[in-house]
């Protein structure tokens, strides 16, 4: 089965966040949730990702088929009056044959939870470098 990650990524050092997804194939939730935790961690070693810090997997979503014209997976509004201030959605609108997962620990609150996943920063200055397609 096919899962898609919704992952935040908040750099506390540099006072950045980040949205990212993750693609996974898995038996089930579980399956996919320590096949991101192994893939993210590689990805976030490449130096070409400025991935570190503390990583919050927000939802996941379970593909099983794809509705007739296609189907939207996540949605987030962010108000910037009101800064930290934020909508989100799984799966809006027809998701017929998507399932959605939310990661908890326990009765904790989303606010409350410890991080997914926190990778170090890297020490030195991050550089980018463009990838030569083969």
């Amino acid at each position: 089965m096919l899962y898609v990650g919704s992952f935040h990524n908040y750099k506390e050092e540099e006072n950045r966040s980040a949205h990212f997804v993750y693609f996974a194939e898995a038996d089930d939730p579980n399956g996919a949730v320590e096949i991101f935790k192994a893939g993210i961690a590689k990805v976030a070693n490449q130096p070409d990702t400025s991935i570190h810090g503390k990583i919050y997997l927000e939802s996941i979503v379970e593909v099983g088929s794809v509705p007739p014209g296609g189907a939207m997976a996540f949605l987030a509004e962010i108000d910037y009056q009101d800064p930290g201030s934020t909508i989100s959605c799984v799966l809006p609108g027809d998701s017929c044959g998507l399932e959605s997962y939310r990661w908890s620990e326990g009765d904790k609150e989303l606010d409350d939870m410890a991080p997914f996943l926190t990778i170090p920063a890297p020490v030195g200055p991050v550089h980018f470098t463009k990838k030569r397609r083969r």
